[in-house]
């Protein structure tokens, strides 16, 4: 006989909003990359069905999905946007920290 195991919902900003939240802002320093880049394909996905939310597992060892509704599906891909021009700009500064020249410009804005 197969378990099944059970998962409550809750609203994203729980494991995704970085705003004010120092457990969300180290997960997604670790995790950010393939969590955000998910979330922008699910979003993408559903946009082009027509779906009214997503559910993503975040982590397999939280018993919740993180839903997002269609209408919050903006302000997330602007937390995802944040999330990358942030990692270009390490990336610049680790760049120039390394060869010493400016001969390489990543707009970041």
């Amino acid at each position: 006989m197969t378990r099944r195991k059970l998962y409550s919902k809750v609203g994203w900003r729980k494991y995704l909003d970085p705003t004010d939240r120092p457990r969300v802002r180290n997960f997604l320093e670790k995790n950010g990359k393939l969590v955000f880049r998910q979330v922008v394909q699910c979003i993408q996905t559903a946009t082009e069905r027509g779906d009214k939310e997503i559910a993503i597992l975040v982590h397999p060892n939280v018993q919740s999905i993180v839903v997002i509704e269609e209408n919050d599906y903006n302000e997330i891909l602007t937390h995802s946007l944040q999330f990358f021009k942030s990692i270009i700009v390490k990336l610049k500064k680790q760049i120039n920290d390394t060869i010493k020249t400016d001969l390489i410009v990543v707009d970041a804005s």
